[in-house]
């Protein structure tokens, strides 16, 4: 296993991670266990941060404040930033949508939004902003990390989640990825064949080793640049973080990348940039890329030393 940098993983995520157990004594309420966990944090503020989510008694969301029996463990997800969590995460747009029709919607996810709700927070996400657009429920088959921007899918219509779902799980969906490598390489194209499970350092983490997944990205590359190379990466299995470990393990990991020690930039340089399904109601092949204006930045720049 390649080396990680815990101090930087820890600093570019949006919560700091606070445990309080409680093994024995009197009833008590989640609040009572909140203010001793974090006493820096005004107790009429606890109403509101339950509501918003990052709250877990015994590893399940809290929804209100409650009467606690022992033993018991609460955890919070404290926002780094002590400013309205808003600030942190894109709002939604109508220019996000890509494709629509009756059934389906694809969008492009902008980066630093999670596509499903998290469990740091519960109001900031793709799949509930499609649904508030939609007025319907939506069903997402496949997601994309919160740093990582691009094309995602979702049904509208309960008759072709399952459709979609199936699609997926039986890899007759081609994605597309660009992303830029950390460093110069002397391949055109390599196929990465390594299993993928968790990490041992971190829980977020994942790493390549033989009691993982099995999984499968290829590699090709667009454009060398001085210091970094551009790539076109195709996923064939879809495991998490898939394309940002296989390029770590390669030794060159995606600029950006805060978690696998990629070379520092404000956004990681990962975008789901093309998707490829059969319809789930029609089967007509539906063909999708970005759009020229929506493309990155930094594919048609390459990073600064």
């Amino acid at each position: 296993m390649w080396n990680i940098d815990l101090t930087r993983l820890e600093t570019a995520l949006f919560t700091k991670r606070r445990i309080i157990d409680y093994p024995r004594g009197e009833p008590i309420s989640l609040v009572q266990l909140l203010v001793q966990l974090a006493p820096h944090i005004p107790h009429s503020e606890w109403g509101e941060r339950i509501d918003a989510g990052g709250v877990h008694v015994n590893g399940i969301a809290a929804l209100a404040n409650r009467e606690l029996l022992p033993p018991v463990r609460v955890e919070y997800f404290e926002p780094r930033d002590p400013s309205s969590p808003s600030l942190k995460h894109p709002l939604w747009s109508s220019m996000w949508i890509v494709y629509e029709d009756d059934e389906i919607i694809i969008v492009n996810k902008p980066a630093r939004l999670p596509t499903l709700p998290v469990r740091e927070q519960i109001s900031f996400n793709l799949r509930r902003y499609l649904e508030q657009y939609s007025g319907a429920s939506v069903h997402l088959p496949s997601r994309l990390d919160t740093s990582t921007s691009g094309l995602v899918v979702a049904s509208k219509s309960p008759l072709t989640h399952r459709p979609l779902q199936h699609a997926f799980e039986q890899r007759l969906v081609r994605k597309s990825y660009l992303c830029e490598i950390s460093s110069p390489v002397s391949f055109s194209q390599v196929t990465v064949a390594s299993p993928i499970g968790r990490h041992p350092l971190h829980p977020v983490l994942r790493a390549t080793h033989s009691r993982g997944k099995d999984a499968l990205t290829i590699f090709s590359v667009i454009e060398h640049r001085t210091s970094t190379t551009l790539v076109d990466a195709t996923p064939v299995t879809g495991r998490t973080h898939q394309i940002r470990v296989h390029a770590a393990s390669l030794g060159c990991p995606l600029v950006g990348d805060n978690f696998y020690n990629g070379k520092e930039s404000p956004c990681l340089h990962l975008c789901c940039a093309a998707l490829a399904f059969p319809h789930p109601r029609t089967g007509d092949w539906i063909d999708v890329r970005l759009p020229e204006t929506a493309v990155p930045d930094w594919v048609r720049t390459q990073v600064s030393d």
